[in-house]
């Protein structure tokens, strides 16, 4: 009866979409896509949704889930800016309740937040949760525990949006030098972020301007080395309880395929072990943190956090956007998403133990279990 339902809500919503189109006012909200001659769950009209602004059905991202989620038997619908707010009111109510919710959009749009939030209190599984967002991804809200974690992170000072812009005490100043970062906590995109300046109170009060509601952080400017002819600096990402490195170009904001050879050849299983040790303290499902990779002199950690715990990571391959992720990345990433929300569909546990996936030297598909080692859990 419920299978019937649903073919029947398709099958409306169709025909509403074709009458639009004659009238010339077409429909431009995303459709679930099911997966060919894939059977309907009774127990939900659509089993994963994607919230992000501004993909359709058309964009590639939202082709390579369909083709990772299709053979699992999994529905997809996208949430975007045109069926957002009609899709929480379809949540509030009941009307649909899809297994998983991953959320890639609340962070700088509010309908996107209430969005979340009602898939959360109507017992979805969110990948990203609110509470653990409010604790974690608020840079001024994570310093202390990151550093009472033993987390390497850059010696920081907060300004909280209270208090007035000030001069650093003396042994402030000489924990963050005189070349600093300045940087809002609910930085999006490094918008707001000044660098490479002294940590006057005029220049605190100046980078405050960019939002002054929110708290500031003067960090200490932490210098990467070279590695060959690469920036020694990485993006370490935890999905789903696999790790995983990217190189990550801060100079021109381009990704690169991070190797097996590479992390022997540098030495950077380290870095996979601070995303380790991020995922255990936060308790996270999805995201990535900056690591700069210096000489470790001077007391220093070889590997340092720059920008903590980014719970939104972009998807999008390079073949959508200059700036993309490499497409065999994002299929391995769409491949965990994908096995993720039939594991929550037949209520089946993760295995014990997580995986690690860098690319082969010869950039192998992300399929390519050649590309994959389990490491045992701690």
């Amino acid at each position: 009866m419920f299978d019937n339902a649903y073919w029947l809500r398709d099958a409306a919503n169709k025909a509403v979409r074709r009458a639009k189109k004659l009238v010339g006012r077409p429909d431009n909200a995303p459709w679930i896509l099911r997966p060919p001659g894939g059977t309907r769950g009774a127990n939900a009209y659509v089993d994963f949704i994607v919230a992000l602004d501004f993909i359709g059905n058309n964009a590639v991202l939202t082709r390579m889930f369909h083709q990772a989620l299709s053979p699992y038997g999994l529905s997809l619908l996208i949430a975007n800016k045109h069926n957002v707010r009609r899709l929480t009111e379809d949540l509030r109510h009941g009307r649909i309740k899809p297994h998983v919710l991953l959320d890639l959009c609340s962070a700088c749009e509010r309908e996107f937040g209430e969005l979340l939030r009602v898939a959360a209190a109507a017992g979805i599984y969110t990948i990203g949760q609110p509470e653990k967002l409010e604790r974690w991804t608020y840079k001024a809200r994570a310093q202390q525990h990151l550093e009472d974690a033993g987390l390497p992170v850059p010696p920081t000072v907060v300004i909280r949006a209270d208090q007035p812009s000030r001069e650093l005490t003396l042994e402030e100043r000489r924990a963050v030098g005189e070349a600093c970062v300045i940087k809002p906590s609910w930085g999006v995109a490094g918008k707001g972020v000044m660098v490479n300046v002294r940590p006057t109170r005029e220049n605190i009060d100046a980078a405050r301007q960019f939002d002054p509601k929110d708290d500031y952080l003067v960090q200490r400017m932490i210098k990467w080395e070279k590695l060959g002819s690469r920036s020694a600096y990485v993006r370490g990402y935890n999905v789903l309880g696999h790790r995983t490195l990217l190189w990550w170009a801060p100079e021109t904001k381009q990704y690169d395929l991070l190797t097996w050879e590479e992390l022997q050849t540098y030495d950077l299983m380290g870095a996979i072990d601070l995303i380790d040790r991020m995922a255990r303290l936060t308790g996270m499902d999805y995201f990535s943190s900056e690591i700069a990779i210096t000489s470790g002199a001077g007391g220093q950690s070889r590997f340092v956090l720059i920008d903590y715990c980014n719970d939104q990571c972009d998807l999008n391959p390079i073949t959508a956007q200059p700036d993309g992720l490499p497409e065999p990345w994002v299929r391995w990433a769409c491949e965990r998403f994908a096995e993720f929300v039939w594991r929550k569909r037949q209520g089946v546990e993760p295995a014990p133990g997580h995986t690690v996936w860098l690319a082969n030297g010869t950039a192998a598909p992300a399929g390519d279990s050649s590309n994959v080692r389990m490491v045992t859990a701690a």
